[in-house]
């Protein structure tokens, strides 16, 4: 985009001097308007320089740290905090010197167009459009300045939220002397802190950790899922304990604090200004795109180094858990996980939402297992362990690296059934507090999940009347009858005079006075009564034959351009509306598509709400949240019930 600008300027720039009288070059008076455009012209060129010249410097920036960081990670930290800290600065110093390049080009050409004598009707209009581009160009600088400063706000890493319980050491002895001796036997650091927990897998972090009751915990912490280590043997639970604790030993232990959430949020952050570019307009985009495409390359140049030393650092801490008991252990424990995630979540889900009752979650979850008999394995050979903070190897080349075959010895060790046995030295670790912590958990889980539900039925109950209000129906009115009454006036003449170019233009002149008239009187029959309202129990209109309740919607979406906006609510299965009903009147706002068994409401982009003697406008964005909110109401309320 600069180098395009850069182009069109030095053109412009050669357009003018070869104009100037170059004798009279310092005169004003002489070359009048000229001088002005020569001085938005070098303007032109030099602000596309500069921001040609801030993309060299990214990516020779980008590029040169990009290769330094292979070298060791302290390296990969320094280059990428460095290029993370310039990044925001070139990415806005580009967008403006790229936007304001343009704007003097512009006024250039506008000064060109009105210094002529004769200006014809089609350069009239190209310097309206001109100025209306300049002005939106100059808006757009400020929204998308003003969307990237609050995207680039998550480069700032942010508190994980856990839902668990810290356990001290005072409350389970046993189990925190456990972890010690793991950490003993290998030369690994003992946690800061446990959080015992029931959902995902283990993991730790250096990072601050917010508890869901509020707690807040810093220094290193480890994640005990009891879900997951009721189903593995002791030895298992140490290998993949001992692999966590890695992570906290020697340059593990800054790469996980300093680098990673840092990696993470930039990523984020560039999902978000994606996603604003996405819904903008074309000039947004134009704007935005250039910057968006800065720090995409910013992470490509990284994208190699970073899954080096991701690679390298998973593998040692492979190392140091098949240390804390053997590579055996370690290797049938990665197959397990794999082998147990589909199942687990699929228990706790049901857990969650109450289509399985039980106080102890890990006993049913035990139960629920132990029915299905072996585990199969050989799915998870090639995947990778699920991780809420990181990623790691493919299982097949972490085994590899520890020198472990792959063989029928390892697979039938692995894929063994479910054993009440390791639920029972689980349960020992916690000594006489387990089941309390069990229940403790899953009373904790079921009141959280009690509470949003109630805070999402709240929502969502008062009734919203939505109109279709075009602005455009007097002006449709009034120029329909105004080319009717032309259309006569050249028509009966031509028709007297047999000038039948007349008589063509009249009859041509009636069609369209017909079709506007018809268009606004349409207009305005909508805007006598809501085309739709949203309750709380469903969504009511005149097109429709019967409400359409929203315990019916499984989904929906925001289709079509920004000047005709359709929104598009797909229903569930054996929905079937009187579509004779819903067709009554020629072109309805409300529609129903049985190939995509979905209603389409049209025209939404000139939805008002009507609050009191007051109409507020419904942009696109406040439309999709209502629908959301009582969407997500309607739900909760129906979930509320299995909680009484």
């Amino acid at each position: 985009m600069p180098l395009l600008i850069l182009l069109y300027a030095s053109w412009q720039y050669w357009r003018i001097t070869d104009t100037i009288d170059i004798a009279n070059l310092y005169s004003f008076a002489t070359n009048g308007i000229l001088h002005v455009r020569l001085v938005l012209a070098i303007s032109g060129l030099l602000l596309s320089c500069g921001a040609l010249s801030i993309i060299i410097c990214a990516v020779l920036l980008c590029t040169l740290s990009a290769r330094h960081s292979r070298a060791s990670v302290e390296q990969l930290i320094s280059r990428f905090t460095l290029c993370q800290r310039r990044l925001p600065y070139l990415m806005v110093g580009e967008m403006m010197l790229c936007g304001l390049a343009v704007v003097s080009l512009l006024a250039s050409e506008i000064l060109w167009v009105m210094a002529r004598h004769q200006i014809h009707a089609v350069e009239i209009k190209a310097l309206f459009g001109s100025v209306i581009i300049i002005v939106i160009i100059i808006a757009l600088l400020g929204k998308s300045i003003s969307t990237l400063n609050k995207s680039l706000q998550f480069f700032q890493p942010t508190e994980s939220i856990l839902l668990g319980e810290n356990i001290s050491e005072q409350q389970a002895p046993v189990f925190w002397q456990w972890i010690r001796q793991i950490a003993h036997n290998a030369h690994l650091t003992v946690p800061d802190n446990i959080v015992v927990g029931l959902f995902d897998s283990f993991f730790v972090t250096a990072n601050a950790v917010q508890l869901n009751d509020g707690e807040r915990l810093t220094g290193n912490t480890l994640h005990f899922p009891l879900t997951y280590a009721s189903l593995l043997s002791k030895e298992e639970n140490a290998a993949i304990i001992g692999h966590e604790l890695g992570h906290f030993t020697g340059d593990d232990t800054q790469y996980s604090l300093r680098f990673i959430p840092i990696y993470d949020s930039i990523n984020r952050s560039l999902v978000a200004l994606a996603d604003n570019s996405m819904a903008g307009s074309f000039l947004n985009n134009l704007v935005l795109h250039p910057a968006l495409d800065m720090g995409r390359w910013f992470l490509e140049c990284f994208h190699e180094s970073v899954n080096h030393w991701n690679r390298q650092r998973e593998l040692a801490a492979d190392r140091a858990g098949a240390n804390s008991a053997s590579v055996q252990d370690f290797s049938s424990a990665l197959l397990r996980i794999i082998a147990l995630t589909e199942p687990v979540n699929e228990h706790l889900d049901a857990l969650v939402n109450r289509r399985v009752r039980a106080e102890n979650w890990v006993s049913s979850l035990h139960d629920f297992i132990a029915q299905r008999g072996a585990l199969y394995v050989r799915a998870g050979i090639d995947r990778e362990i699920a991780h809420p903070m990181d990623s790691h190897p493919v299982t097949r080349e972490r085994i590899a690296a520890l020198g472990v075959a792959l063989d029928e010895t390892l697979i039938s060790r692995a894929s063994r059934p479910i054993s009440k046995k390791d639920y029972e030295v689980v349960e020992r670790l916690f000594d006489t507090s387990e089941p309390a912590l069990y229940h403790t958990l899953s009373r904790a889980i079921t009141e959280r999940q009690r509470q949003a539900l109630q805070a999402d039925a709240s929502q969502g109950l008062e009734r919203l009347d939505l109109w279709i209000i075009q602005k455009s129906a007097p002006i449709l009115f009034w120029g329909g009858w105004l080319l009717i009454a032309m259309s006569l006036i050249l028509s009966i003449p031509g028709l007297v005079l047999q000038r039948w170019n007349w008589l063509f233009y009249g009859i041509a002149m009636l069609f369209f006075g017909v079709v506007f008239t018809w268009q606004a009187k349409r207009q305005k029959r909508r805007a006598c009564q809501p085309v739709f309202s949203l309750t709380a129990q469903s969504i009511e209109s005149i097109y429709l034959p019967q409400p359409l309740m929203l315990c019916d919607i499984t989904a929906f979406d925001l289709q079509g351009e920004s000047s005709s906006l359709m929104l598009v609510l797909y229903v569930r299965e054996g929905y079937h509306p009187d579509i004779s009903l819903t067709t009554k009147q020629s072109m309805p706002a409300i529609r129903f598509n049985d190939a995509i068994r979905a209603m389409q409401i049209y025209d939404v982009n000139a939805l008002w709400l009507k609050s009191g003697n007051e109409r507020v406008k419904m942009t696109p964005e406040k439309l999709i949240e209502w629908i959301r909110q009582y969407l997500t109401s309607d739900r909760a309320r129906q979930h509320l019930q299995d909680y009484t």
